[in-house]
């Protein structure tokens, strides 16, 4: 019964973290509110994206990544990316029950560009590492309070953080106890 609640806590990690055409925001199973929703996905040009079955207009915004405003009635909604993942939503009052609040990183109105660069038509993360990135906002010395990790392994924020955005707490892409566990057993 333990290795299936490891493998249940370790898939969003698996998918998250895979090759390959993928929505990176939001999340499955977030909450949103009725109306304008941002989905960001990384797909070859002409990648099909759906709203509960209906195709969706998708925006390049250089090399795979691409970008749609779905607006969203109430209720519950499937977003598909064809050859990718699938996922769903729920806008309005009424969230089904373990379905959490998303939460959009950057926050506010930043632009992609404020943790990425365009170069030569294809997107990169500004400086050498994940963490030097995230440091641009995120400083350092507040570290120590909530991680017992070296500056290495710091560097790999991606590990434990969605860094497009989540329903955890912090952006982690599985629960506190569960990421910890994942290294430290």
């Amino acid at each position: 019964m333990r290795i299936a609640a490891y493998a249940l806590a370790v898939l969003p990690l698996v998918a998250q973290n895979a090759e390959g055409p993928r929505i990176l925001r939001p999340t499955d199973r977030s909450a949103v509110p009725v109306g304008a929703l941002q989905v960001v996905v990384k797909a070859p040009v002409g990648a099909a994206l759906t709203l509960d079955g209906a195709k969706v207009a998708l925006i390049p915004l250089g090399g795979e990544a691409q970008t749609a405003l779905l607006k969203l009635a109430a209720g519950r909604h499937e977003i598909a990316l064809a050859g990718g993942n699938k996922l769903e939503v729920f806008a309005g009052e009424g969230v089904p029950a373990g379905w959490k609040p998303y939460r959009t990183h950057p926050p506010g109105a930043a632009a992609c560009t404020a943790c990425h660069t365009n170069q030569g038509g294809g997107w990169a993360v500004k400086g050498d590492t994940t963490g030097e990135n995230c440091r641009q906002c995120h400083k350092l010395e507040g570290f120590a309070k909530g991680h017992m990790h070296n500056t290495e392994t710091l560097n790999e924020c991606q590990m434990c953080h969605d860094t497009h955005g989540g329903v955890e707490k912090l952006n982690l892409k599985v629960t506190r106890e569960v990421a910890c566990k994942l290294c430290h057993g």
